[in-house]
């Protein structure tokens, strides 16, 4: 994405990106990733959801079958209704390559002459920022069309609430048309600190 491409963001868009950007910080750099890179990743997923919702099906109408001969009233009528979650779990499975590339259109990646930053928006705005000092090291993927995915190792630190134990979550510009264009603007960063 080139820098004149940022004003054919959507006006919440563009309204984040100017809320986020501090006094004298200037952008270098803007892309959002390919989304259909995202949603190839989902076919697998995708796949998996047909047998799985299939047999969920069929395990909830033998379920009522079973039931509805019986002339019993009681709990057992009810047991029909613990396969619909599956169900459920079935047509998420089924949605992902929409939800993927809603995601993707979501996301914006900007490199600012004082930090690298992904915007997120879903039920709320994630920001994540990065400082030079953090982007010293990062690993590289290029796919033969020149995109690709520049992955910040081990730069967000997460706790995790029940074991309490200490990940480190990679975070990256993932799917950018121009993975070199977006490596130079990083290392031009970088290179600052």
């Amino acid at each position: 994405m080139e820098l004149s491409a940022l004003y054919s963001l959507a006006p919440d868009q563009r309204a984040l990106i100017d809320a986020e950007l501090q006094p004298g910080e200037t952008i270098t750099w803007a892309g959002q990733p390919k989304p259909r890179l995202f949603t190839l990743q989902t076919i697998p997923l995708f796949l998996f959801a047909v047998p799985w919702t299939a047999f969920a099906i069929f395990w909830v109408v033998m379920a009522y079958r079973g039931t509805s001969k019986s002339v019993a009233s009681g709990p057992g009528q009810f047991f029909p209704l613990f396969g619909m979650p599956f169900i459920f779990i079935g047509l998420w499975m089924f949605s992902a390559p929409i939800w993927m590339k809603r995601r993707m259109r979501r996301t914006i990646y900007l490199i600012t002459n004082r930090r690298a930053i992904i915007f997120q928006r879903g039920f709320a705005v994630t920001t994540h920022s990065f400082m030079p000092e953090q982007l010293k090291s990062f690993t590289k993927r290029i796919r033969s069309d020149g995109s690709g995915d520049i992955v910040f190792t081990g730069t967000l630190p997460m706790v995790n609430r029940n074991s309490g134990n200490i990940a480190l979550v990679q975070n990256g510009f993932y799917a950018v048309a121009n993975v070199k264009e977006a490596e130079g603007a990083l290392l031009k960063l970088a290179g600052n600190s």
